[in-house]
């Protein structure tokens, strides 16, 4: 009777092992990197938000020259699943100077609005399976 039980417990150990080598237990990512631009210039100290389906979300932020490393979605830099995303761009919040209670919007962003809303943003992504994937996100007027 224990050797029996010993052979289930090696077997179920040796199951899941080579389950979770096989990369079971959640989907798939792709590495996934870019650039903002508009009117041909990269645009500079923006997030970008990829939103999914089933509530994937994945960030990532831009560089002085409009570049993005990365995006991050469950842990930092891990990629997206693969899939269709709309995609948001918005000003960075400056943080408040010690002692100070005021937070403020980045004014006058360079970029039209309807890129802050989800709702009105017109920029769309397709990741494919295998990536990695590299991005170019054109704002327009």
């Amino acid at each position: 009777m224990v050797s029996c039980t010993l052979r289930l417990a090696g077997s179920i150990l040796v199951l899941s092992l080579l389950l979770n080598a096989a990369g079971c237990g959640g989907p798939n990512t792709v590495p996934v990197s870019g650039t903002v631009t508009y009117k041909g210039t990269g645009v500079a100290d923006v997030n970008v938000t990829f939103f999914g389906k089933d509530g994937v979300i994945g960030r990532a932020s831009t560089d002085a020259q409009g570049r993005f490393g990365s995006v991050s979605w469950q842990k930092p830099g891990d990629g997206l699943p693969p899939g269709a995303y709309k995609v948001t761009i918005t000003p960075k919040v400056t943080t408040p100077e010690p002692g100070s209670e005021t937070y403020e919007l980045q004014k006058g962003a360079p970029f039209p609005g309807k890129y802050r809303s989800s709702d009105l943003s017109d920029l769309t992504v397709n990741i494919a399976p295998g990536g990695p994937a590299t991005v170019t996100l054109e704002l327009k007027d």
